[in-house]
């Protein structure tokens, strides 16, 4: 399973162009920026109307990003978990991180951050 991205366009209550502001949403959302998002082959964007365009846009530099679609081809994401605390709940993991990601630690090691993480996941 691999975690599924979302993201949510909004308007700040102190827009003083609440007009512009919603066609600029609009606009986000739609398939057309989402092509454009999807040519630069930066990031996956967020409707399936850009999705060929980055996968093409990857290709061209030579990167075969099936390891990612294939996830969402076949069903197999799942929403990222919501949870409290969440910034605090990071920097606890944060060393765990990056001790896995320089080779210094392997996932096991994970299970000695279990304590300290659950007593910050509740209110």
């Amino acid at each position: 399973m691999s975690v599924f991205n979302r993201l949510g366009d909004s308007i700040s209550a102190q827009t003083s162009k609440p007009e512009e502001a919603a066609k600029w949403v609009v606009f986000l959302g739609s398939d057309a920026c989402q092509n454009i998002i999807g040519e630069q082959g930066v990031v996956f964007p967020a409707r399936p109307a850009g999705t060929q365009a980055t996968i093409d846009a990857f290709a061209k530099r030579g990167l075969d990003v099936t390891p990612f679609t294939d996830r969402v081809k076949n069903g197999k994401t799942v929403r990222y978990p919501l949870t409290y605390n969440g910034n605090t709940i990071f920097s606890v993991l944060r060393p765990a991180f990056d001790s896995i990601w320089l080779g210094q630690m392997d996932a096991d090691g994970f299970n000695s951050y279990n304590e300290e993480v659950t007593k910050h996941m509740t209110k």
